[in-house]
Parts: C-alpha cells; structure tokens; sequence
C-alpha cells in the first residue's frame, strides 16, 4: 500500500470522493483485483488509459469509460483497444469530451 494515499485518506476521514474510488481502481489494476483486466501485466495499460482519459474529464467518468473498455476487451490489454472499431471506441470516450 502506499504510505502518502493512507496519509490523504487520513485527512479526509469520512469524506468520499470519486478521486478516492479512482486511486483505488488505479491500485487494483496490478493484482488482478480488477475484473476484465486479465493478465496483470495489462494493469498497466489501463492505468495509462484510465489516466489520459481523467485529463479530460471527472474520475468517474474516466473510471466509467475504462470499466467499459474492460469489459468488451475481454481481458486483453493494448491488443483488446486496438480490435475495437473506431466507431465503438468513440462511443466509450464520448462522455470523457473527446467527441
């Protein structure tokens, strides 16, 4: 676990916020917490992915659009994104502001 997000949870006793639920998210990615990730090595890629996609828009939204993404990959890391059409992917990200 990391020291510096138990010390911020610490602070904010009691108080929720989706950036709590997306740190947690972001964690789990590496021990096979996460449904959909598949192999742990993949943990990476979607932490990447779920990052870019929170520049532009709320954490949960972010954390929304890569659950989907999750999902319909099956499993799969970058190869899983790259057979999805464009017409699908631009419909996971379109509530992220990209469209």
């Amino acid at each position: 676990k990391l020291r510096e997000y138990r010390l911020i949870a610490s602070f904010r006793q009691g108080k929720r916020a989706s950036v709590d639920d997306f740190h947690r998210f972001l964690l789990s990615l590496g021990t096979g917490e996460e449904p959909g990730v598949g192999d742990p090595r993949h943990g990476m890629f979607w932490a990447l992915v779920a990052s870019l996609l929170s520049v532009q828009c709320r954490d949960r939204v972010a954390l929304a659009a890569t659950r989907a993404m999750l999902r319909l990959c099956a499993g799969e890391g970058a190869a899983g994104v790259a057979a999805l059409g464009e017409e699908e992917l631009l419909r996971l990200v379109h509530s992220c502001n990209f469209c």
